[in-house]
C-alpha cells in the first residue's frame, strides 16, 4: 500500500480483515478508509501495516463501519463517517508491522 491514505483510497478493498473482540479491543490491517493511523506515521514506518487497540468500547461500531463501507460498493471517499464517530475515542490504540 502506498504510504498516504489519499494514495491508496481508491484502491478496492472488498474485505474486513480483522478481530474484533467485544468488551476488549481489536486488530485490523490498515486498508480501510475508515482508521486511526495517520500519514505521518504511515510515511515514517512504511512497514506498519496493522492498527492494534486495547479497549471495551467502541468494537462494535468500528467492525459495523468497515463492515458498511466493504458492502456498500462505493468507495470510502465519498463516505465521510467523522459526524457518526466523532466522539468515538480509542485511547490504547497503536500500529504494528
Amino acid at each position: 500500500m502506498p504510504p498516504s491514505l489519499e494514495a491508496w483510497l481508491p484502491i478496492a478493498s472488498p474485505t474486513v480483515d480483522g478481530v474484533f473482540v467485544l468488551g476488549r479491543g481489536f486488530i485490523q490491517f490498515d486498508n480501510r478508509p475508515i482508521g486511526f493511523t495517520t500519514d505521518e506515521l504511515r510515511k515514517a514506518h512504511p512497514d506498519l501495516h496493522w492498527g492494534i487497540a486495547d479497549t471495551p468500547d467502541g468494537n462494535l461500531l468500528l467492525l459495523f463501519l468497515f463492515l458498511t463501507t466493504a458492502a456498500s460498493g462505493v468507495s470510502g471517499s465519498w463516505l465521510e463517517p467523522l459526524p457518526y464517530v466523532r466522539t468515538f475515542n480509542v485511547p490504547n490504540y497503536c500500529a504494528a508491522p
